[in-house]
C-alpha cells in the first residue's frame, strides 16, 4: 500500500507545481487606475488594477493566477484571470474566475471582465480610461 500512496503524494506535489506555473502577472496595459459605469448613470472611480491585486471601492481582490487563454484575433488576448474577493464585511473571501479582455475604443481603453465562477458570475463590466 505504500508506493500507491507515495505516487499520489507525488502527483499532489506535480498538480501544485502546474498550478504555480500559471501564476503570471497581467500584461502592464492592464495595470493602473479605471473607472466605470456600469450602474446607470453612477461613475465608479477608485478601481485600481496592480500586478496582483483588484480593487474597487468595498471590494478587494488578491490575484492567484492568470492564464492567457487561445487568442480570437491574433493580437488580442484574453486572460483567465482567478482571484481571491471580498466585501468590507467579515465573510471570507472567495474563489473568484473572470475572463478579462482589453481593447481600444475610440479614445478610451476598455477592459471587458466576464464573471464565470463564484461572486461575479454571472456578470459583465466594462472598466475605462483615456488612452495616453
Amino acid at each position: 500500500m505504500a508506493p500507491p500512496m507515495k505516487h499520489s503524494v507525488a502527483l499532489i506535489f506535480a498538480l501544485a507545481a502546474m498550478g504555480a506555473a500559471h501564476a503570471a502577472q497581467l500584461p502592464e496595459a492592464y495595470l493602473g487606475d479605471w473607472s466605470s459605469d456600469d450602474v446607470g448613470d453612477l461613475e465608479i472611480t477608485g478601481i485600481v488594477i496592480t500586478p496582483r491585486t483588484y480593487h474597487e471601492p468595498g471590494y478587494n481582490c488578491d490575484i492567484r493566477s492568470v492564464q492567457q487563454k487561445s487568442e480570437a484575433t491574433p493580437g488580442r488576448p484574453v486572460y483567465l484571470v482567478e482571484m481571491r474577493c471580498s466585501g468590507e464585511g467579515p465573510e471570507r473571501p472567495q474563489l473568484v474566475r473572470e475572463l478579462w479582455a482589453l481593447r481600444k475604443i475610440g479614445n478610451n481603453n476598455v477592459l471587458a471582465i466576464a464573471g464565470l465562477s463564484g461572486a461575479t458570475f454571472p456578470s459583465m463590466h466594462l472598466l475605462r480610461r483615456p488612452t495616453p
